[in-house]
């Protein structure tokens, strides 16, 4: 029998291509897919197989974790407690320091560990506005290699002529620290 056919031959009626459905069917809750969801009720012979399952493999909510003997736990937070800094390292090369009380931290509590090392030199916070400059490699940041803008337009400069920016626009410059 060709498609949208009875087997006694009488047309069925309308024929959907394979994935259309009528408006009716697409009505909330009527959509044939997820008919069988909403009235479906797990037995609890399956739901005690999967548990049992899930506990044989460890996971889901058996899965607790290993457990470190109390020396073990005392070890590890000394090593934590010894760690100075969290570091990581950015996609684009600067490093992050973890100081989550830093005025001008980002929004997970990292500083910019080449801002972190000219505000201990010079004594005071750089404020956003204030910008860093890199001579070489963006990690590194060692004292000769740093210098710090009042504005990002003299830090721009310094890039097009270094002779182009006033002494008073420099905050910090590293090439004099050696």
């Amino acid at each position: 029998m060709p498609r949208g056919y009875k087997k006694d031959g009488t047309f069925a009626g309308r024929v959907f291509q394979k994935g259309h459905h009528s408006k009716t069917e697409f009505k909330k809750g009527n959509h044939p897919k997820t008919e069988f969801k909403k009235d479906y009720k797990m037995s609890e012979k399956i739901k005690a197989k999967i548990s049992k399952t899930a506990k044989e493999k460890g996971i889901g909510k058996w899965m607790t974790g290993k457990k470190h003997s109390e020396e073990t736990k005392r070890k590890m937070s000394v090593i934590q407690k010894n760690t100075p800094h969290k570091r990581k390292i950015l996609h684009n090369g600067y490093y992050l320091i973890l100081k989550p009380n830093h005025p001008f931290c980002e929004c997970k509590g990292y500083v910019r560990e080449h801002r972190l090392v000219i505000e201990s030199q010079i004594g005071r916070y750089l404020i956003p506005s204030e910008t860093t400059h890199h001579h070489g490699e963006r990690d590194d940041n060692r004292l000769h290699m740093l210098m710090a803008f009042v504005s990002n337009s003299a830090h721009r400069r310094f890039h097009g002529n270094p002779d182009n920016v006033k002494p008073e626009e420099i905050i910090f410059d590293g090439r004099f620290h050696l």
